[in-house]
């Protein structure tokens, strides 16, 4: 199953790391650069993040989770704030 992890900026920051986003690829994830992705015309940077999604082949959504969590050390359940929703985001394509 593909999980595909979205990255919100709620409460006016985002809430991964450049190191996290690293980590997440170091760990098999598929990151999707904002460097590399062609709506961005080539910048580094897309307010201030260096990556919006990521991807991993996964048995379970559960899986794919705890991986995440174990790898960037945060917390999926965060609320963030109550005009931008969460932060993290999984979803099973």
């Amino acid at each position: 199953m593909r999980v595909t992890y979205k990255s919100r900026d709620s409460g006016g920051d985002w809430w991964l790391s450049d190191q996290d986003w690293l980590a997440l690829e170091q760990a098999g994830w598929d990151v999707c650069w904002v460097k590399d992705d062609p709506r961005y015309q080539g910048e580094t940077r897309w307010r201030g993040t260096v990556a919006k999604r990521a991807s991993i082949d996964a048995p379970s959504l559960e899986a794919a989770i705890v991986n995440w969590t174990q790898t960037t050390g945060r917390d999926p359940n965060t609320r963030g704030c109550e005009c931008c929703g969460q932060p993290h985001n999984f979803e099973c394509e």
